[in-house]
């Protein structure tokens, strides 16, 4: 919420997807990340980093958190598995149930991983995406597991700052 906490997390996930596409650029393997606030039964979109325009808006897209919306919405199935979670996508349809907010038709891969709270509950998502086959190769090894991995636990960190009363990030 604050603007030095906005500078911290844009500067770690720029970094992040940089760090990932290596020894590409996130621009030619078309890399993304956003950054997903569950509030209630909602992913909400909080922030994200990209080279590029992007047609998803934080505030405005906004996934249900319910097993249908999880068989499409690879951020949707992290949170609500409490893991780690690759795989491919298809464009979703305009008006899918439980989806609100546009999403680009060309992602063709996501690598999505669950955010925790001070007390161990989901906070929410952060997800790699990607719209090339460089990019679903570099998210599908074993290295982008523990940069996820890592890269999450940060982010717990970052959250907490916003609510320093709830104590220490497991």
């Amino acid at each position: 919420k604050s603007k030095f906490l906005g500078e911290i997390i844009n500067s770690a996930i720029q970094t992040v997807c940089r760090a990932v596409s290596l020894p590409q650029t996130p621009q030619a393997a078309k890399l993304r990340v956003f950054i997903f606030r569950k509030d209630n039964d909602q992913l909400i979109c909080s922030h994200y980093w990209s080279q590029d325009q992007v047609t998803e808006e934080v505030g405005k897209l906004r996934f249900s958190m319910n097993s249908d919306v999880a068989k499409k919405v690879a951020v949707v199935r992290a949170a609500l598995d409490d893991r780690i979670c690759r795989t491919p996508v298809e464009p979703l349809a305009e008006g899918t149930p439980g989806v609100v907010g546009d999403v680009s038709d060309d992602l063709s891969f996501v690598l999505a991983a669950p955010i925790k709270d001070s007390e161990g509950a989901i906070w929410g998502t952060v997800d790699f995406d990607t719209s090339s086959e460089a990019g679903k190769t570099l998210l599908s090894s074993e290295v982008s597991n523990a940069v996820m991995f890592q890269l999450a636990k940060h982010l717990s960190v970052i959250f907490a700052l916003e609510q320093p009363s709830q104590g220490a990030i497991r």
